[in-house]
């Protein structure tokens, strides 16, 4: 049984291990997610991380950087690609999936994107959505897009828009009495 927390050391990493770290945006926490790349470079080990970032005023939108680049100080973590059930049912949603992919193939696929994304030239934009940094490791992992963040946020954005409109309603039933302070209201007389 794996602990929850996830975190790891990065001297224990493998490539196509799905990394994330807790960032925030204001007064909002998301986890931002990419996938570890390992390479061994004249005998020295050198990791780093594909990724997305937030490509809307330009820029490229699947990035490789080193480690420090992707952490910026934050915790590592790492997504459990195979979950027992009691971690299924324990786990925060989106840091256990199970992966359809080894983990040579997830980072073969990474690279696969990271390519087609620089032929792109900055073309594919970031969307907090449907195009994000879960979207693009759960696509290596599993082969679809999809992100339990995004999940969340829509599912919260329809509740508050459920209740602005019941609220809405609750006010146009009930009108204000046009009558002063102490006054009784009287109905005008049928013609």
């Amino acid at each position: 049984f794996m602990p929850l927390s996830n975190t790891c050391d990065s001297s224990e990493l493998k490539g196509g291990e799905v990394l994330y770290v807790w960032r925030s945006a204001g007064v909002v926490l998301y986890r931002h997610f990419g996938v570890c790349v390992v390479k061994k470079v004249r005998g020295v080990k050198r990791v780093s991380v594909i990724h997305v970032q937030d490509n809307r005023s330009g820029g490229e939108f699947l990035v490789e950087t080193n480690l420090e680049e992707f952490t910026l100080g934050a915790t590592l973590k790492k997504v459990c690609t195979s979950p027992t059930l009691p971690e299924l049912m324990l786990c925060v949603s989106g840091t256990h999936i199970q992966s359809k992919y080894t983990p040579v193939q997830v980072m073969k696929r990474a690279k696969q994107e990271l390519a087609k994304s620089r032929k792109q030239k900055g073309n594919t934009k970031y969307n907090l959505i449907f195009n994000n940094c879960e979207t693009f490791t759960t696509f290596c992992l599993t082969g679809q897009r999809s992100s339990a963040q995004s999940r969340h946020l829509h599912h919260v954005w329809k509740f508050s828009q459920s209740i602005s409109t019941k609220l809405a309603s609750i006010r146009a039933k009930k009108k204000p009495q046009l009558r002063a302070p102490g006054m009784l209201a009287v109905k005008a007389p049928k013609k």
